[in-house]
Protein backbone atom coordinates (compact mmCIF):
# COMPACT_ATOMS: atom_id res chain seq x y z
CA UNK A 1 0.00 0.00 0.00
CA UNK A 2 1.39 3.33 -1.02
CA UNK A 3 2.12 6.05 1.58
CA UNK A 4 -0.28 8.48 -0.06
CA UNK A 5 -3.14 6.02 0.25
CA UNK A 6 -2.31 5.30 3.90
CA UNK A 7 -2.38 9.02 4.69
CA UNK A 8 -5.70 9.49 2.88
CA UNK A 9 -7.36 6.59 4.74
CA UNK A 10 -5.95 7.86 8.03
CA UNK A 11 -7.44 11.29 7.40
CA UNK A 12 -10.81 9.81 6.58
CA UNK A 13 -10.82 7.52 9.61
CA UNK A 14 -9.55 10.00 12.23
CA UNK A 15 -11.16 13.18 10.89
CA UNK A 16 -13.17 13.93 14.10
CA UNK A 17 -10.01 13.82 16.24
CA UNK A 18 -7.99 15.84 13.75
CA UNK A 19 -10.78 18.43 13.48
CA UNK A 20 -10.82 18.82 17.27
CA UNK A 21 -7.03 19.25 17.33
CA UNK A 22 -7.18 21.87 14.58
CA UNK A 23 -9.93 23.71 16.46
CA UNK A 24 -7.90 23.67 19.66
CA UNK A 25 -4.83 25.01 17.89
CA UNK A 26 -6.89 27.78 16.28
CA UNK A 27 -8.41 28.81 19.60
CA UNK A 28 -4.99 28.80 21.30
CA UNK A 29 -3.44 30.94 18.57
CA UNK A 30 -6.36 33.39 18.72
CA UNK A 31 -6.08 33.60 22.52
CA UNK A 32 -2.33 34.24 22.43
CA UNK A 33 -2.68 36.86 19.70
CA UNK A 34 -5.46 38.59 21.63
CA UNK A 35 -3.41 38.55 24.84
CA UNK A 36 -0.44 40.09 23.05
CA UNK A 37 -2.62 42.83 21.54
CA UNK A 38 -4.32 43.59 24.87
CA UNK A 39 -1.00 43.55 26.72
CA UNK A 40 0.54 45.97 24.24
CA UNK A 41 -2.50 48.24 24.47
CA UNK A 42 -2.44 48.25 28.29
CA UNK A 43 1.30 48.92 28.30
CA UNK A 44 0.84 51.86 25.93
CA UNK A 45 -2.04 53.23 28.02
CA UNK A 46 -0.04 52.99 31.26
CA UNK A 47 2.95 54.67 29.64
CA UNK A 48 0.76 57.52 28.36
CA UNK A 49 -0.78 57.90 31.82
CA UNK A 50 2.62 58.08 33.53
CA UNK A 51 3.94 60.62 31.03
CA UNK A 52 0.82 62.75 31.44
CA UNK A 53 1.28 62.79 35.21
CA UNK A 54 4.97 63.70 34.95
CA UNK A 55 4.51 66.50 32.44
CA UNK A 56 7.97 67.68 31.37
CA UNK A 57 9.67 66.05 34.36
CA UNK A 58 12.63 63.82 33.56
CA UNK A 59 14.53 63.68 36.86
CA UNK A 60 13.42 64.44 40.42
CA UNK A 61 15.73 65.32 43.29
CA UNK A 62 14.15 65.13 46.76
CA UNK A 63 15.44 65.61 50.28
CA UNK A 64 14.11 64.79 53.74
CA UNK A 65 15.33 68.16 54.98
CA UNK A 66 14.47 71.30 52.98
CA UNK A 67 17.22 73.22 51.18
CA UNK A 68 17.40 76.78 49.74
CA UNK A 69 15.16 77.22 46.71
CA UNK A 70 17.79 79.33 44.94
CA UNK A 71 19.65 76.08 44.29
CA UNK A 72 17.51 75.78 41.15
CA UNK A 73 18.92 79.06 39.81
CA UNK A 74 22.47 78.07 40.65
CA UNK A 75 22.05 74.75 38.83
CA UNK A 76 20.53 76.47 35.83
CA UNK A 77 23.53 78.76 35.48
CA UNK A 78 26.03 75.89 35.59
CA UNK A 79 27.42 75.07 32.10
CA UNK A 80 27.28 71.29 32.63
CA UNK A 81 23.62 71.48 33.64
CA UNK A 82 22.54 73.02 30.33
CA UNK A 83 24.12 70.13 28.45
CA UNK A 84 21.87 67.57 30.17
CA UNK A 85 18.62 69.40 31.02
CA UNK A 86 16.40 72.08 29.58
CA UNK A 87 15.29 73.56 32.89
CA UNK A 88 14.67 73.10 36.60
CA UNK A 89 12.12 74.37 39.09
CA UNK A 90 11.86 74.20 42.91
CA UNK A 91 8.85 72.52 44.52
CA UNK A 92 7.70 71.84 48.05
CA UNK A 93 6.20 68.34 47.90
CA UNK A 94 4.47 66.96 50.99
CA UNK A 95 1.75 64.48 51.79
CA UNK A 96 -1.27 65.46 53.82
CA UNK A 97 -5.02 65.40 54.18
CA UNK A 98 -7.82 67.70 53.07
CA UNK A 99 -11.19 68.24 54.78
CA UNK A 100 -14.17 69.98 53.21
CA UNK A 101 -14.95 72.57 55.90
CA UNK A 102 -18.74 72.43 55.47
CA UNK A 103 -19.46 68.75 54.78
CA UNK A 104 -16.47 67.45 56.82
CA UNK A 105 -15.62 64.98 54.09
CA UNK A 106 -12.02 63.84 54.38
CA UNK A 107 -9.46 62.93 51.73
CA UNK A 108 -6.26 61.35 53.03
CA UNK A 109 -2.90 60.63 51.40
CA UNK A 110 -3.20 63.72 49.24
CA UNK A 111 -0.10 64.77 47.32
CA UNK A 112 0.30 68.48 48.06
CA UNK A 113 2.62 70.61 45.94
CA UNK A 114 3.73 74.14 46.71
CA UNK A 115 4.45 75.77 43.35
CA UNK A 116 4.92 79.19 41.81
CA UNK A 117 5.24 80.64 38.32
CA UNK A 118 8.44 78.68 37.71
CA UNK A 119 6.52 75.39 37.87
CA UNK A 120 4.14 76.29 35.03
CA UNK A 121 6.96 77.78 32.95
CA UNK A 122 8.99 74.59 33.40
CA UNK A 123 6.13 72.48 32.01
CA UNK A 124 5.34 74.95 29.25
CA UNK A 125 1.78 75.46 30.47
CA UNK A 126 -0.27 78.65 30.85
CA UNK A 127 0.28 80.21 34.28
CA UNK A 128 -2.22 79.36 37.00
CA UNK A 129 -2.73 82.38 39.21
CA UNK A 130 -2.87 81.40 42.89
CA UNK A 131 -3.29 84.01 45.57
CA UNK A 132 -2.30 83.39 49.17
CA UNK A 133 -5.32 81.26 50.15
CA UNK A 134 -6.37 79.57 46.91
CA UNK A 135 -5.89 75.96 45.81
CA UNK A 136 -6.14 73.88 42.65
CA UNK A 137 -7.55 70.34 42.94
CA UNK A 138 -7.26 67.21 40.83
CA UNK A 139 -10.55 65.67 39.58
CA UNK A 140 -10.22 62.68 41.93
CA UNK A 141 -9.70 64.91 44.96
CA UNK A 142 -12.70 67.03 43.94
CA UNK A 143 -14.84 63.87 43.70
CA UNK A 144 -13.84 62.77 47.20
CA UNK A 145 -14.72 66.19 48.60
CA UNK A 146 -17.99 66.51 46.66
CA UNK A 147 -20.99 68.08 48.32
CA UNK A 148 -23.08 64.93 47.97
CA UNK A 149 -22.59 61.33 46.89
CA UNK A 150 -22.29 60.97 43.16
CA UNK A 151 -21.70 64.68 42.54
CA UNK A 152 -18.22 65.31 41.12
CA UNK A 153 -18.52 69.10 41.17
CA UNK A 154 -16.81 71.27 43.72
CA UNK A 155 -18.01 74.83 44.08
CA UNK A 156 -15.55 77.62 43.56
CA UNK A 157 -14.70 79.27 46.84
CA UNK A 158 -15.44 76.24 49.03
CA UNK A 159 -13.37 76.31 52.23
CA UNK A 160 -10.85 73.49 52.72
CA UNK A 161 -8.76 72.55 55.75
CA UNK A 162 -5.37 71.27 54.63
CA UNK A 163 -3.05 69.43 57.01
CA UNK A 164 0.56 69.25 55.89
CA UNK A 165 2.57 66.30 57.14
CA UNK A 166 5.51 67.63 59.09
CA UNK A 167 8.89 66.59 57.74
CA UNK A 168 11.70 65.61 60.06
CA UNK A 169 15.11 63.99 59.87
CA UNK A 170 13.87 61.24 62.20
CA UNK A 171 10.59 59.57 61.12
CA UNK A 172 7.77 59.82 63.67
CA UNK A 173 7.24 56.05 63.74
CA UNK A 174 10.80 55.38 64.95
CA UNK A 175 11.94 55.23 68.58
CA UNK A 176 13.36 58.76 68.64
CA UNK A 177 10.74 60.30 66.35
CA UNK A 178 8.53 63.14 67.58
CA UNK A 179 4.91 61.99 67.56
CA UNK A 180 3.55 65.15 69.14
CA UNK A 181 3.87 67.17 65.93
CA UNK A 182 0.86 66.56 63.68
CA UNK A 183 1.89 69.09 61.03
CA UNK A 184 0.71 72.51 59.94
CA UNK A 185 -2.92 73.22 59.09
CA UNK A 186 -4.08 75.74 56.50
CA UNK A 187 -7.52 77.04 55.61
CA UNK A 188 -7.73 77.65 51.88
CA UNK A 189 -10.48 77.99 49.32
CA UNK A 190 -10.98 75.86 46.23
CA UNK A 191 -10.09 77.91 43.17
CA UNK A 192 -10.97 75.33 40.53
CA UNK A 193 -10.51 71.73 39.40
CA UNK A 194 -7.45 71.27 37.22
CA UNK A 195 -7.94 68.69 34.46
CA UNK A 196 -5.32 65.96 33.81
CA UNK A 197 -4.21 67.49 30.51
CA UNK A 198 -3.34 70.66 32.44
CA UNK A 199 -1.22 68.79 35.02
CA UNK A 200 -4.21 68.26 37.32
CA UNK A 201 -2.90 64.78 38.15
CA UNK A 202 0.75 65.75 38.36
CA UNK A 203 2.63 63.28 40.53
CA UNK A 204 6.25 62.43 41.24
CA UNK A 205 5.07 59.34 43.17
CA UNK A 206 3.82 56.91 40.58
CA UNK A 207 0.75 55.04 41.79
CA UNK A 208 -1.65 52.91 39.79
CA UNK A 209 -4.76 54.37 41.41
CA UNK A 210 -6.21 57.78 40.67
CA UNK A 211 -4.08 60.61 42.02
CA UNK A 212 -5.36 63.03 44.66
CA UNK A 213 -3.35 66.20 44.05
CA UNK A 214 -3.60 69.67 45.55
CA UNK A 215 -1.63 72.70 44.37
CA UNK A 216 -0.95 75.55 46.80
CA UNK A 217 1.19 78.69 46.51
CA UNK A 218 4.80 77.86 47.29
CA UNK A 219 5.25 80.84 49.61
CA UNK A 220 2.18 79.85 51.64
CA UNK A 221 3.40 76.30 52.27
CA UNK A 222 6.85 77.61 53.18
CA UNK A 223 5.29 80.02 55.65
CA UNK A 224 3.03 77.38 57.21
CA UNK A 225 5.90 74.92 57.62
CA UNK A 226 8.29 77.63 58.82
CA UNK A 227 10.58 76.96 55.86
CA UNK A 228 10.69 80.35 54.15
CA UNK A 229 12.94 80.32 51.10
CA UNK A 230 13.35 76.55 51.23
CA UNK A 231 12.01 73.58 49.26
CA UNK A 232 12.45 69.82 49.35
CA UNK A 233 12.33 68.89 45.68
CA UNK A 234 13.71 69.96 42.31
Amino acid sequence: MRLRRVVARSLVHYWPTQLAVMGGVAVSVATLAGALLVGDSVRSSLRALVLERLGSTHTVVTSTLPFPDDLAGRLRSHPAFAQAFDGVCPVMAVEGSVVHARTRRLASRVQIYGVDQRFWDFHGRPPESLDRRSALLSPELARELAWKEGDSRLKEGDSLLVTLQQQAATPAETLHGRRSSTGATLRVRASRVLQPENLGEFSILQRGAAVRTLFLPLAEIQRAMEQEGRVNAL
